[in-house]
């Protein structure tokens, strides 16, 4: 099972800003000046985001779905929720705690 963390300062206000909706899990990844470029997303959705998706354990009773070719690299690499994106706009991030296995990953994914 992959567990999620969340660093402490997101802790009492995970709740309030999901505002009822489930976070979502993906990432992306693009071949650029010869080599692999990306990163993890996360964003809020309404809805469930299909069978491409799995469940994760709930956090302070947010539903948590990740994109399921991430599980295995999620599980090893110990994501933390985080705040994230500009002062002006402070969203959610993510961080690998094993942030050497989000490389390998991005040279491997589709092997």
């Amino acid at each position: 099972m992959v567990a999620v963390g969340v660093e402490p300062a997101l802790r009492a206000s995970l709740t309030a800003l999901g505002e009822g909706r489930l976070l979502v899990i993906d990432s992306f990844r693009s071949w650029q000046c010869g080599t692999w470029i990306g990163d993890l997303t996360v964003e809020w959705r309404s809805a469930e985001p299909g069978l491409d998706f799995a469940e994760l354990a709930p956090l302070q009773g947010v539903r948590i779905f990740a994109h399921r070719r991430l599980l295995r690299l999620l599980h090893e690499a110990g994501p933390v929720l985080r705040r994230g994106g500009l002062p002006f706009h402070r969203g959610l991030g993510i961080s690998l705690t094993r942030g050497e296995l989000w490389i390998d990953y991005l040279d491997h994914a589709n092997s």
